[in-house]
């Protein structure tokens, strides 16, 4: 039985398969004494609440009306049938209460406790214990039994009430005609180190345990929800002051530079490892820099969704007050914004992001009041190459080889300044590097440039001068000279300024609106010079004039300082306007295309569109999102994955994850006006609701994530609202006065009116989206509103700084644990017992994960996923045989044979001595050592991409914790195994055959991959004798695992059922793995542990620990 603390979950479905039927025993320590205890489960829907009394099950109650769960008659023990639970129930939380009018808390006990037990065959599972001596509350919820997808989980609780039985069963929406305190939560005492579990992932507090709630205050003059809004979570744990987050980020950006520093300095201690982790550590540092930078800035709310989706009425609504117009304010200039600056016949934005704030632009002036932040000189890289992947089809484009790009980088390398040209640094390059590789790592040509390209582009890039710059970054974009010339020009117009992160400009910049550079218009002439000209002045001081398409194309953000304060978080929180998502072209002719009328301009807004929310989302910019999704059929096929990784970055991965954040996701479901219009041949409004669901939520976003039906852990995604403009007449549904304003709902309409209404309220699976289905109606009905007021008094309480802090400081502990995981494992305790029973529980945990992998029947998927191929390695070969002349210095030639041992010569020639220790001759390395080291380096480098890729693990049923440990342990036993010697031997021998340079290249490739694949295939138990092998005990007896096959006299026969040799297999090798993970933790190579190295990882591990 496994022993829990508070926060432990499992999922009982893999702890137990085949459970059925679970009892849930309660106890308390002493056993006896002067007080009552009562037992109650309540029975909860995804909302968090029971559907009516009867969900109550307790000593006056107990059993659940329709089946499923039961009290015995001690009041000790609940049984819970699973499969007879209600479809509509999606937890059971466990309570004890103690009578709140005695005066007596759980203080009065020293301890509670929970065990959960198969009900079939009482076999115990877990037992989680709550110690309760300081304790002054006077209910606990134990634990909760829950629905987690097609599996129920059990989680430890142990959250302390007050206000006993009474105010929590009416909290759970028990009516129990008394009255009560609301239940007050208290803080949950600290968990301990966790358990050996079947699951292991973090998963927090659910949202069914009873909140305080308070009503929001009133918003100016419109209508509020007659329900409380959600409240931001109350964790203590992630409850922390701006500067005191700042000084984790800072921490964590000191720790993970440091770890970089420690790579530099024990290269041998990682080995083959260190490119990889270089590059991981360098996207962790840069993340939590970014981190540091966001606690900075205002909390932000951004409106996003497709073009043409409805967003400009949501914008205007929201940043103006009441129906007053919505004047902008540059600097003591009022100008009105829809009516001047707005472009007319709502026309799209030129691709840039639009800042409502309340907050002065500094150092603008009267000349000069129009704020702008501009892109950087990686930005336009990004956009370009953006542009280039996303919109253009590839696949009959002559690749890349690597003659072509080392032909390239030693053209380059003479043309290298002394000193860097400009403020580009090779930090800078490396981010380039994580941008294509996370975006496009799936293009050839990014392939190609991961091995070398980057490395030494980010030492000459910021030593050329742009003409020789744009030829190093031009080979990201196939060199189009088009793309070249853009880039050009725009960087010119950031050296104009300096480099000036922000810039300001007169304002003939947005008047005339004809003229606006809001206006897609202003975009034309792109590259050309055309369009007038636009003179603005860098925060620095520096003064450029440029034409207005490339100053539009250059704005990255437009400052809008709004006059007047519309909502009460205008006070912290500015409201961003992206830029409609467009769908993406595929190009197959781009010079054609380029050469067409506005070709280029209609490329460069495509890549800066998708970049720029990309930017904003790395940024940390967007604490919440108003996702705007309109009737009509989804058409840009790459917003579901960008909505996505904003909740990835805000919320989490997982529904586990997302349970610890409020809900920040607003589902704005726009042109609610359009849902009463006439169908032809529809019969009934039934179908039309779930229908508009699923074209806007469940088939579009669902079909790729799991985030619509299985938010967090009660459920469903349920942040939905309905929007309508009343700007546009519905005649048919409203009368209206003379000037347009909307007076009331036509008589003639509101019975059918009603019975959509009904309708969409009996549509179970659409409704479950909204969190209040009939407020949700009511406001899309509000006159004169649409429910814009609605939807801002739920926003409302989200715009909250505290809210922006939980989700940085959930990112700052996220980043940690990563940091921690990959730098713990090369510290060298003084335990080594241990380690080596973390390192059991860890192969364990994979070889749990890797059972349901091959559940999935994906196994080999994986397999395969781990392995190369030999096209990279021969890429590998060719790039060291072709290297830059600088390269060559500690290299010798290729060597035929057995290489020459120098030292030892000279030792037996009387010329000299072997060295020892630091003092000893460096030996040379020939080309077959380089290529064995490289090629086990880039090996190494997939396996742990695949660690951090979560789609990756989640497809491959591993978590990625689980999945980095289980990788680790693979390099671990390559290395133990030295594949790498054993590569450069095989090297070495092909070098004596005599063969053309093509075939002489592709030999090593292809007996490099062959051995590392085989390893993968068997983890080298096949080269072992049979009876070092581990052995798998079978009703037929003990035997090795991969046993050799043998073919039958007269071929093998075919029986009336399948064989299982893929199960076999499946299970030989993760036996396999098991011991592997055995023999590494035993194995140290006879390797002397640098002591001050070790030492400086102690406190580079106790610095991340304390950031906390």
């Amino acid at each position: 039985m496994l022993t829990f603390q508070a926060g432990q979950n499992l999922s009982l479905n893999q702890q137990a398969p085949g459970i059925r039927i679970v009892e849930v025993e309660l106890g308390w320590e002493p056993a006896e004494g002067p007080w009552t205890l009562d037992a109650g489960a309540f029975a909860l829907t995804t909302q968090g609440r029971v559907r009516g009394d009867e969900d109550f099950v307790f000593y006056n109650q107990p059993t659940l009306s329709e089946g499923g769960l039961q009290l015995d008659p001690a009041g000790r023990r609940f049984t819970v049938n699973l499969a007879e639970l209600p479809a509509g129930i999606a937890t059971i939380a466990i309570a004890l209460t103690l009578d709140a009018e005695s005066g007596q808390s759980f203080a009065a006990l020293r301890q509670v406790w929970l065990e959960l037990r198969d009900g079939q065959d009482q076999t115990g599972i877990a037992r989680f214990a709550q110690d309760t001596a300081e304790m002054s509350e006077t209910a606990i919820i134990l634990g909760q039994l829950y629905r987690y997808g097609s599996e129920w989980k059990f989680k430890a609780v142990g959250q302390g009430f007050n206000g006993g039985l009474a105010a929590l069963a009416r909290h759970f929406g028990v009516d129990v005609g008394e009255s009560a305190v609301p239940p007050q939560p208290t803080t949950a005492p600290p968990s301990a180190s966790p358990p050996a579990l079947a699951e292991t992932r973090p998963e927090p507090p659910a949202s069914v345990l009873p909140q305080p709630t308070t009503a929001p205050a009133a918003v100016e003059t419109r209508p509020e929800p007659s329900v409380p809004v959600p409240a931001p979570s109350k964790t203590a744990a992630l409850s922390v002051t701006d500067d005191q987050l700042r000084a984790q980020c800072q921490n964590l950006e000191q720790a993970g530079s440091g770890f970089l520093n420690w790579l530099e300095e024990n290269p041998e201690r990682v080995r083959q490892e260190k490119t990889g982790l270089t590059k991981d550590f360098r996207r962790l540092v840069a993340q939590a820099r970014r981190l540091d930078q966001a606690a900075q800035r205002p909390m932000c709310a951004g409106v996003f969704g497709p073009s043409q989706s409805g967003k400009s009425y949501l914008i205007s609504a929201l940043a103006r007050k009441g129906s007053a117009p919505l004047l902008a304010d540059f600097a003591g200039q009022k100008i009105d914004f829809i009516r001047d600056i707005n472009p007319e016949g709502g026309r799209e934005s030129t691709g840039l992001v639009t800042r409502f704030t309340l907050q002065p632009a500094t150092g603008a002036t009267p000349a000069a009041p129009v704020q702008m932040r501009l892109l950087t000189q990686t930005d336009l890289v990004k956009i370009i190459g953006n542009t280039y992947y996303a919109d253009c089809d590839h696949s009959d484009d002559e690749l890349l080889t690597q003659p072509q790009l080392n032909e390239l980088l030693a053209g380059l390398a003479p043309a290298a300044q002394d000193q860097p040209v400009d403020p580009l640094t090779a930090e800078d390059v490396y981010d380039l590097q994580a941008y294509f590789e996370r975006y496009f790592k799936g293009q050839e040509r990014i392939r190609l440039l991961r091995l070398g390209y980057w490395e030494q582009a980010a030492q000459l890039a910021p030593r050329l001068r742009i003409a020789d710059r744009v030829k190093l970054f031009g080979v990201i974009w196939g060199g189009v000279s088009q793309f070249n010339q853009i880039y050009l020009r725009l960087y010119a117009g950031l050296q104009g300024l300096n480099f000036a992160s922000d810039a300001y400009a007169g304002l003939e910049a947005l008047i005339p609106r004809e003229q606006s550079l809001i206006d897609v218009q202003t975009l034309k002439g792109l590259g050309t010079g055309g369009g007038g000209t636009l003179t603005l002045t860098g925060a620095n001081g520096a003064r450029v004039t440029l034409p207005r398409s490339e100053v539009t194309a250059l704005i990255a953000e437009l400052r809008i300082v709004i006059s007047e304060q519309p909502w009460d978080f205008f006070q912290h929180t500015d409201l961003l306007d992206f830029p409609g998502a467009r769908s993406r072209e595929q190009i197959k002719d781009l010079p054609e295309f380029l050469n067409g009328t506005d070709g280029l301009q209609s490329l460069f807004l495509r890549g800066k569109v998708a970049y720029l929310f990309e930017r904003y989302c790395a940024e940390q910019e967007l604490t919440s999102m108003l996702l705007c999704i309109g009737p009509s059929n989804q058409e840009v096929k790459t917003l579901p994955e960008m909505v996505f990784n904003w909740i990835e970055s805000t919320h989490g991965a997982t529904p586990e994850q997302r349970s610890q954040q409020p809900t920040a996701l607003f589902l704005v479901l726009t042109k609610f006006d359009m849902e009463f219009e006439e169908k032809a041949g529809e019969r009934s409004p039934e179908s039309r609701w779930i229908t508009r669901m699923e074209s806007s939520l469940l088939n579009f976003f669902g079909k790729q994530y799991e985030w619509p039906r299985q938010w967090d852990s009660q459920g469903v995604f349920r942040n939905s609202y309905w929007l309508r403009n009343p700007n546009f007449k519905a005649k048919n549904l409203f009368d209206y006065d003379e000037n347009g304003v909307e007076l009331t709902i036509r008589p003639g309409e509101r019975k059918r009116i009603e019975q959509f209404k009904q309708a969409f309220l009996r549509d179970v699976a659409a409704s479950a989206h909204f969190r209040n289905p009939e407020e949700a109606w009511a406001a899309g009905f509000a006159l004169n509103d649409g429910g814009v007021s609605y939807l801002a008094a739920n926003l409302r309480p989200l715009c909250n700084p505290e809210l922006k802090r939980q989700q940085l400081a959930g990112q700052a502990a996220r980043l940690r644990e990563q940091m921690l995981e990959r730098m713990a494992h090369y510290y060298v305790t003084d335990n080594p017992e241990l380690e080596l029973e973390k390192r059991r529980i860890a192969a364990q945990q994979a070889a749990s994960c890797l059972i349901d992998c091959a559940g999935e029947q994906r196994f080999g998927e994986l397999l395969r996923a781990l392995q190369v191929d030999s096209d990279e390695m021969k890429d590998i070969y060719y790039r060291i045989e072709t290297r830059l002349p600088d390269e060559t210095r500690a290299i010798s030639a290729p060597t035929i044979g057995a290489a020459v041992d120098t030292r030892k010569m000279k030792a037996l020639l009387g010329l000299g001595t072997p060295a020892t220790g630091a003092a000893a001759e460096a030996p040379r390395k020939d080309d077959a050592a380089l290529f064995a080291r490289e090629a086990v380096a880039e090996w190494m480098r997939d396996l742990q991409d695949l660690g951090s890729n979560h789609a990756l693990c989640d497809y491959y049923q591993v978590p990625e914790t689980t999945m980095a440990d289980f990788v680790k342990e693979l390099m671990n036993g390559a290395q133990r195994l030295k594949l790498e010697d054993r590569i450069e031997e095989l090297v070495r021998d092909a070098a004596g055959f005599h063969m053309k340079f093509e075939q002489f290249v592709a030999l090593p490739a292809r007996l490099t991959a062959n051995l590392l694949n085989r390893y993968v295939d068997f983890l080298g138990y096949d080269a072992l004798p049979a009876a070092q092998r581990p052995t798998l005990v079978l009703e037929s007896g003990p035997r090795p695992v991969f046993p050799p096959r043998t073919v039958p006299r007269g071929g093998p026969q075919l029986g009336d059922q399948p064989s299982t040799y893929d199960q076999d297999y499946y299970t030989d090798w993760i036996r396999s793995f098991l011991d592997l993970v055995e023999r590494n933790a035993c194995t140290r190579d006879g390797a002397q542990v640098d002591l001050a190295a070790n030492r400086r990882l102690g406190e580079l591990l106790a610095r991340l620990q304390g950031a906390a």
